[in-house]
């Protein structure tokens, strides 16, 4: 079990700390992307130039090819192209590369451009400090679930016994039991739901936040009748327990 622990431990720290800040769209939006245009020896084209773009998505995928950007010629110092929510549907990194000719720039008329952005699902990046803040936090709740599932595990549920297998006492604790079984499946749901929102809000992991949204929803989904059904089940070990009472009354071991 300690084993397990740090091991995820580990995987959390590093999906965390691995999302860092940068360039970054919302997934399935509309973007508008101004990159300026520049010629071989890095001076800036003129308002005679033209751009071509491609745009490579998440492991490398073509996305698109040799699409023309639009020429600002207000300022004549950028280009821009504007991407489709179909284009930047897929979580990760992408790549825009313009190559731009120059008719106006004699001996230097062509030169590309490079730009490199991250398309997450809330277009929001997580930064170092709040992945360390996520994981120490995540870390808590992992603590406290395995604390309480241990005192589900460790409280005993049947009355007390001696040798000849005879209940000398009735256990009390396992009021406890109970309870700390239903907080521990409350602590695990939660768990859940903080994982998903995290996911679904920073990682560029794709599915994995549809994972955790439905460990979730079908533990929300019993959430009520574990309940309902703790209560039950503790109203008959009250029942079970009075009537063992009343018979050690009488009939002592």
């Amino acid at each position: 079990m300690k084993k397990f622990i740090l091991l995820y431990m580990i995987i959390m720290m590093c999906m965390f700390l691995g999302v860092v800040t940068g360039l970054t769209y919302q997934q399935e939006s509309e973007v508008d992307i101004k990159f300026p245009c520049y010629n071989t020896t890095g001076a800036l084209c003129s308002p005679l130039a033209n751009c071509n773009v491609t745009l490579y998505g998440p492991n490398n995928v073509l996305i698109f090819n040799n699409s023309e950007a639009t020429n600002q010629l207000a300022s004549s110092l950028y280009f821009n192209i504007t991407l489709t929510p179909t284009q930047t549907s897929n979580n990760g990194e992408n790549c825009l590369i313009a190559y731009c000719c120059d008719s106006g720039d004699g001996d230097n008329p062509c030169g590309d451009t490079s730009i490199c952005f991250e398309i997450t699902p809330s277009g929001n990046t997580l930064s170092t400090a709040n992945g360390i803040i996520y994981v120490v936090f995540l870390i808590g709740a992992l603590f406290v679930f395995f604390l309480l599932s241990y005192g589900a595990i460790a409280i005993p549920f049947k009355d007390v016994r001696n040798e000849e297998g005879k209940v000398v006492s009735v256990n009390d604790l396992k009021y406890f039991k109970v309870f700390f079984m239903v907080l521990s499946y409350i602590m695990l749901m939660w768990i859940f739901g903080i994982l998903y929102s995290i996911t679904s809000t920073f990682l560029i992991l794709n599915g994995i936040e549809k994972f955790f949204y439905y460990l979730f929803i079908i533990m929300l989904s019993f959430l009520w009748p574990a309940i309902v059904l703790s209560l039950i089940i503790c109203l008959i070990l009250f029942i079970d327990g009075k009537k063992m009472r009343k018979r050690l009354l009488r009939d002592p071991f």
